[in-house]
């Protein structure tokens, strides 16, 4: 809520996924984040993840309109 109102919009909130697991630590592996937006537009980003996020929900948050 802080962080919403310091930048002065709204933040938007999709469900995201995370395909392939690479190790690259003990516990951590890389991995896809994709989700769509709310326009339907697909995004994809490589991410660095703890082990225990994998089969858990995984919100993506990014800048909405205003």
């Amino acid at each position: 809520m802080l962080h919403r109102l310091a930048l002065g919009r709204r933040l938007a909130v999709a469900e995201a996924g995370l395909t392939g697991w690479e190790r690259v630590g003990r516990d951590r592996g890389r991995v896809v984040v994709g989700f769509d937006d709310g326009d339907g537009v697909r995004h994809e980003f490589p991410a660095v993840v703890d082990r225990y996020a994998l089969g858990r929900p995984a919100p993506a948050r990014s800048p909405g309109r205003p």
